[in-house]
């Protein structure tokens, strides 16, 4: 163990607070996991610089930077991670919901929590372990992840199993619920008619994302216009490509002050959240040949 990091009960004493409210903390912030009547480390964790150790005292346990920030936010609200009981499979939270576990499985790639294994299986994804995901394989070693078994009350992921599975509420989008303090330009905006069809037959009410969508679908890219964003129902995202996880947002600087100011806060909480973001000028769209391609390859983004 590195001197310069310490046990989670003397990051509690250094706090001024219960060991067990750190703990409680940690969980809620998806760095730690309960499994089995003990304390796991996830991926998200070893991102903040936890690691396991080991002593003949006290066995394994959890050590942290004395550095660690447990006042500031971290991009995705504390309060999306609710506390589990347990661990399940995908089997075992798809068989109330009136869909397979493999369609459940891709709900879960869609939303990037998980990805395909080679030869066969899936992997978690560091999105995932902040959702409480933990990586597990078969006696054969094919990767598989278990999930707390309140996964489904997120929100995002509960709208996508409604839409799959044919509940009104979700298609017809009545489980948004918008902030008092949404902006009234976007309220607004989504009076307007969707009047530029892309060639998939996409609707679009501004000309810079019609020619992103064109350019995208002639390229063979699998996205999604209009996708609510992990950490906010409420706000969408102009693209979503599902396959490597990057959102892609057109930006027009010529706009109104709170537009601007309403895109800057939206970028600062795609970065909080680790989300892999594209941004887009008028200009860019003029010359999508020569833009995209010079900011997706670095991505694994593949297209003809």
């Amino acid at each position: 163990m590195s001197a310069e990091k310490i046990s989670t009960s003397a990051l509690a004493k250094r706090r001024g607070v219960s060991v067990k409210a750190v703990f409680a903390e940690l969980s809620q912030r998806g760095w730690i996991v309960r499994l089995n009547e003990q304390w796991e480390l996830t991926n998200a964790g070893r991102q903040q610089g936890g690691e396991v150790v080991s002593s003949e005292r006290f066995g394994q346990y959890i050590v942290w930077p004395d550095s660690l920030a447990l006042d500031e936010p971290d991009g995705l609200p504390a309060s999306t991670v609710l506390p589990a009981r347990s661990h399940v499979t995908v089997s075992q939270l798809a068989e109330p919901l009136g869909i397979s576990p493999a369609q459940l499985n891709t709900l879960l790639a869609e939303l990037h929590w998980i990805k395909r294994a080679k030869p066969k299986g899936w992997e978690l994804t560091h999105h995932g372990a902040f959702y409480g995901g933990l990586a597990r394989e078969t006696k054969d070693n094919i990767p598989y992840v278990i999930w707390p078994d309140n996964l489904l009350e997120q929100p995002v992921l509960k709208h996508s199993v409604g839409v799959v599975a044919g509940e009104l509420s979700s298609i017809l989008q009545l489980d948004r619920t918008y902030h008092a303090d949404y902006p009234d330009f976007l309220r607004a905006e989504q009076q307007q008619a969707a009047n530029f069809l892309s060639l998939d037959g996409h609707a679009h009410r501004y000309l810079m994302t019609q020619r992103v969508d064109n350019w995208l679908y002639l390229a063979g890219i699998n996205h999604a216009i209009n996708r609510s964003l992990p950490f906010d129902m409420t706000l969408v995202s102009d693209f979503y490509l599902p396959d490597v996880g990057v959102y892609i947002e057109c930006v027009d600087r010529s706009r109104e002050a709170d537009y601007l100011k309403f895109i800057d806060t939206k970028r600062q909480r795609y970065k909080k959240a680790g989300l892999t973001l594209i941004e887009l000028s008028e200009a860019d769209t003029q010359q999508l040949d020569a833009v995209l391609p010079r900011l997706l390859k670095p991505l694994g983004v593949e297209f003809s």
